[in-house]
């Protein structure tokens, strides 16, 4: 059974011959009921502090849960945001590889070609030395010939003229 200060101070005894002073007791019970008062006003009191701490209690390992939470997918995010970038970075250097190939594959036809050009321009030039000399050369020939003729034609013209003078080779002779 639980007493109230009000059960204590209510509680009556029976009176005996030779008992105690009931002034005594009822002082006595009084101070008894002012405790258990103050008790039951403390217990109620650390009830309600227990209760709102409990509730408090509550209510920081909900936002603990929220924090684990929100930091578990927060290092997911990070992890998935790690694997993407390294993907992508992966997949940027392979595209860049990819291209140098192909730009180096691309120079080196071109370095190729130039070469080839470069060859063709060689033969063609030497070719055309070899014209210009030919031609150079059947130059000096036909000037070497005309000179020839001139020198003939010369020397017969003076022949004709030491051989009379005033007939013309065109009468016939």
């Amino acid at each position: 059974m639980s007493w109230s200060a009000i059960d204590i101070r209510r509680q009556r005894f029976r009176m005996r011959w030779r008992g105690y002073d009931p002034e005594e007791v009822h002082l006595f019970l009084n101070v008894i009921a002012e405790e258990v008062e103050r008790l039951q006003n403390a217990i109620h009191r650390l009830e309600h502090e227990k209760t709102k701490t409990e509730e408090q209690l509550q209510d920081l390992l909900e936002k603990e849960r929220h924090i684990r939470n929100t930091l578990v997918a927060a290092q997911q995010t990070r992890d998935r945001i790690h694997a993407d970038a390294r993907r992508e970075a992966e997949l940027l250097i392979r595209e860049a590889e990819h291209q140098r190939d192909r730009i180096l594959e691309a120079a080196r036809r071109e370095l190729d070609n130039l070469y080839h050009d470069v060859e063709l321009l060689r033969l063609e030039r030497r070719r055309l030395q070899e014209r210009i000399l030919a031609e150079a050369n059947a130059l000096t020939r036909w000037i070497q010939q005309r000179r020839e003729e001139e020198n003939r034609e010369a020397k017969s013209g003076r022949i004709a003229m030491l051989k009379k003078p005033g007939t013309s080779e065109r009468s016939g002779g």
